[in-house]
């Protein structure tokens, strides 16, 4: 895969050539019988020979074969024993990373065909290798000579190897590694940052540096991004996700959305969509019609962002796609029945979801599903609910709008600052969470250090998501336990006990990855 080109390279020159190129599958088509071999009957001579069908095309034989008989009328013979056929498909393979530095820029793409057993080697969403010939294909066959789109031409290749790096059909979990590699110099920075004093810290003030504040929003940010881990003995077992799922609640402008969009940037594998431009087919799955009339399928962004995050800005703007996010959220899986199609694709994903309350200012005196009408059931699937309100505070003001200024004055990066005190882990969670201001207090600045640049925090995060692999001690079992129950006594939890212990685990599991 060092060898791998890039979709910017497959250019002309390379036609030909044996390439390998890396990218994510957006499209799929049906599978179809394609005949390499036809066997035709000469209808003078009824003498029977047989047509290789190389090329692609239809080719029949140019006259027959038969002594003295040069008959140029010919059918096909497509039941006899001489026509072979074999398992044929296309699929759109996408490009993964998109440089952000090409405002405006389209995802490039293109064909691949599949034969034989390749046909089952992929589906939607999967992030695989695909090794072939670069070859040409005419727009348009079917006309004339003379016709403008006789003369165009476009890339596709001929698959002769597809590795699935990321997805459903895996047979181990080292192909998942496999699909991020890390340079020598990467793993020297990995290792300077891992040992900072207070690293935590450092990556919540280095998740979005140009919004002041929100400290506690970006410290859950950053556990979904590292995400959970269950051994395979728990996937067998139980059906627990390991993704954990994030709800902003806020008045307008207070930076929800830019901490959305570097989540994204941040985030190994990160997908964007706005809430008010996004239809439940955009979310899940599209079926479409070729023109062939076969249906073929179109991952949405769930899909695409499998085993990665996706951040849904203007959450409540969707009313009618928040039924379509039910089962993603849980079960992890899109399930799809429509135009004779019946399937299942993954979809683990984390979301991480903004949202505006209803009437623009958020009411106290209403619970958070009445402030953004939605569901109870569709509420219950987000393990941390952020509430932020635009409140007048002289001191925080001040700050902020010094942080502001300092920003477009073009002041050092060093804008943000570690805290005096670090994480006691043998502290009692309990005693931690249940006071948020002292936690706040442990995420805030008291000198200013410099901020890791987001390529470097992704690679961090990609490595730390890679080869990190903690396990639930019965010390920590415990302490999760007693804070459940005191949780439970302080604030009359109503929720299954399930829902809460599920989201602490996987919390802890997220801690633990990000230290270790």
């Amino acid at each position: 895969l060092r060898n791998a080109l890039s979709f910017q390279d497959l250019k002309t020159y390379n036609y030909g050539k044996f390439v390998t190129i890396v990218g994510i599958i957006v499209r799929t088509s049906d599978i179809k019988p394609f005949c390499t071999n036809i066997a035709f009957i000469c209808l003078k001579c009824q003498t029977i020979q047989i047509c290789n069908q190389d090329k692609g095309s239809y080719t029949q034989p140019s006259r027959c074969i038969g002594v003295e008989c040069h008959s140029t009328n010919f059918r096909t013979l497509l039941k006899s024993p001489l026509t072979q056929t074999i398992p044929w498909k296309t699929v759109r393979l996408q490009e993964l990373n998109i440089n952000q530095d090409e405002g405006g820029h389209v995802p490039r793409s293109i064909e691949c065909e599949l034969h034989c057993q390749l046909t089952e080697t992929c589906i939607p969403g999967d992030v695989v290798a695909v090794s072939g010939i670069l070859s040409l294909n005419n727009l348009n066959e079917k006309k004339a000579a003379t016709s403008r789109d006789a003369c165009t031409y476009t890339l596709y290749i001929k698959a002769n190897s597809v590795t699935c790096l990321k997805g459903k059909n895996i047979e181990n979990k080292d192909a998942i590694s496999n699909s991020i590699h890390f340079k020598t110099e990467d793993l020297s920075i990995i290792k300077q940052i891992h040992s900072e004093n207070n690293l935590f810290q450092l990556m919540v003030a280095s998740l979005c540096p140009n919004i002041y504040g929100h400290e506690l929003i970006k410290a859950g940010i950053i556990l979904a991004l590292f995400g959970g881990t269950f051994t395979d003995e728990h996937e067998q077992k139980f059906s627990i996700r390991e993704n954990s799922h994030i709800l902003i609640v806020g008045d307008p402008g207070l930076g929800k959305s830019q901490m959305l969009l570097a989540t994204s940037s941040v985030s190994p594998r990160g997908v964007y969509v706005c809430g008010n431009s996004t239809t439940t087919s955009g979310l899940t799955v599209t079926i479409t019609k070729e023109g062939g009339g076969d249906n073929s399928l179109e991952a949405g962004a769930l899909v695409l962002a499998d085993q990665g995050h996706c951040c849904i800005d203007e959450f409540d703007k969707m009313m009618h796609q928040h039924s379509a996010l039910l089962e993603a959220m849980e079960q992890q899986t899109i399930s799809m029945a429509k135009s004779g199609v019946v399937c299942t694709l993954p979809a683990r994903t984390s979301i991480i979801a903004a949202a505006n309350p209803s009437g623009g200012h958020y009411n106290k005196a209403k619970t958070v599903s009445e402030n953004l009408k939605i569901s109870g059931s569709l509420l219950s699937r987000f393990d941390l609910v952020f509430i932020i309100q635009d409140r007048p505070d002289q001191m925080f003001d001040s700050k902020m709008s010094e942080h502001v200024m300092g920003l477009h004055m073009e002041m050092p990066k060093q804008l943000y600052t570690t805290p005096s005190d670090n994480f006691d882990k043998s502290q009692s969670i309990c005693n931690s969470l249940n006071d948020s201001n002292q936690l706040l207090r442990k995420l805030q600045a008291n000198e200013r250090i410099n901020p890791i640049p987001h390529k470097m925090l992704q690679k961090y995060i990609s490595y730390a998501r890679k080869f990190s692999q903690p396990k639930l001690t019965p010390e920590v079992s415990v302490i999760l336990q007693n804070f459940y129950i005191e949780m439970r006594k302080q604030h009359k939890i109503k929720l299954q006990l399930n829902s809460y212990n599920n989201t602490s685990i996987r919390i802890a599991y997220s801690f633990d990855k990000s230290k270790s």
